[in-house]
């Protein structure tokens, strides 16, 4: 196992656009854009669609935002999972980043764990913290959520959009509950209240990205739950990141723990934010009760320094949506580019 720690400094905007959204190897590139990332992701890269596609199978709507890049196709494609008590636009900062980088983008929202979930009966932080605690603990919700992915997923490859989408260039990330969702697609399973070791595996998902993941103990994940997940996956979580039962930051560093000492140490890696609390992954589009809560509401200081971790691994699992980036691992991490703030520190370990 290799650990570093990269200590940032600012960079150039252009040197930032020129080496992480460059696309021009095999296609023509697009316009160059020297508008510093943070700055660009708050805008649409390309179109935006706002739509609700129904299963019929387990008859439930589910709301999606879905972001098409400029750059040529087909593209590969990532799914964003929100955290309990978010929607299809919480996690905005980085669908627009990976948008502007290539990929196409689809935000699932899931019923029964979003914010009109949390909403219920009232805006009082009291009932909605009651929510919140109630819809983490509810099997049904654990089983939804996964279920909405490859609902998803069958949606799009079944439909217009099918020849615009690379199927073999198709990840996932999520946030909190949104982490569970993404290590149950990516394997992990679940012991459900009549079915123990669950699995909800997706084989379409060839790589992952759970920020702030949950440690055995809770919403039916047990030790040995990880031991099936056998695609890349990158974990990420800060200090101050705490569990909603109160349980330390270390607690959400049990998955890489126990997946780093089997044979397939090369698929995993755990990045880890000094200072970074719950709510420095999110946003305020919907989720900011969990943060609110634990710790970190909100807090933007880190979305650039997320947005380079996550963009580099997809680059690295996925290739962009024109080529296939420079291994992120293979060289030295302190000659990356740089755009986050320079007062956060992270390292990463596992590569």
């Amino acid at each position: 196992m290799k650990c570093s720690t990269w200590f940032l400094i600012p960079a150039c905007a252009l040197a930032v656009l020129t080496a992480m959204v460059s696309c021009g190897a095999r296609r023509s590139s697009p316009t160059r854009d020297d508008t510093p990332l943070q700055e660009r992701a708050l805008r649409p890269a390309g179109s935006v669609r706002l739509e609700t596609w129904h299963d019929d199978a387990r008859q439930r709507d589910v709301p999606v935002q879905l972001h098409l890049p400029t750059t040529p196709e087909p593209w590969p494609l990532i799914v964003m999972s929100h955290g309990a008590g978010g929607n299809r636009t919480t996690g905005a900062y980085l669908a627009e980043a990976l948008a502007h980088a290539g990929y196409a983008v689809i935000q699932v929202e899931h019923p029964g764990s979003n914010t009109a979930a949390l909403q219920k009966g009232g805006k009082r932080f009291r009932r909605m913290r009651r929510n919140l605690q109630a819809m983490v603990q509810e099997p049904q919700n654990w089983a939804n959520r996964p279920q909405d992915v490859s609902f998803v997923l069958d949606h799009l490859f079944q439909g217009s959009m099918a020849t615009r989408l690379d199927a073999d260039r198709i990840g996932i990330c999520g946030h909190s509950f949104g982490a569970f969702t993404t290590m149950a697609v990516a394997g992990m399973t679940i012991d459900m209240p009549d079915a123990a070791d669950t699995s909800f595996r997706d084989p379409r998902i060839r790589a992952a990205v759970a920020m702030s993941p949950q440690g055995a103990g809770t919403m039916g994940v047990n030790a040995g739950a990880w031991e099936q997940i056998a695609i890349p996956l990158l974990m990420l979580t800060g200090t101050l990141d705490e569990g909603l039962g109160g349980q330390a930051w270390t607690w959400r560093r049990e998955p890489f723990e126990e997946m780093a000492g089997g044979p397939r140490l090369a698929h995993f890696a755990l990045a880890t934010f000094e200072e970074a609390g719950h709510g420095s992954f999110g946003d305020g589009n919907g989720g900011w009760l969990a943060g609110k809560i634990m710790s970190g509401a909100n807090d933007d200081r880190f979305h650039g320094a997320i947005i380079q971790t996550v963009l580099s691994y997809f680059r690295e699992q996925l290739g962009s949506a024109s080529e296939v980036a420079p291994s992120w691992f293979a060289g030295t991490l302190g000659t990356q580019p740089h755009f986050a703030d320079p007062t956060v520190r992270w390292s990463v370990q596992g590569i």
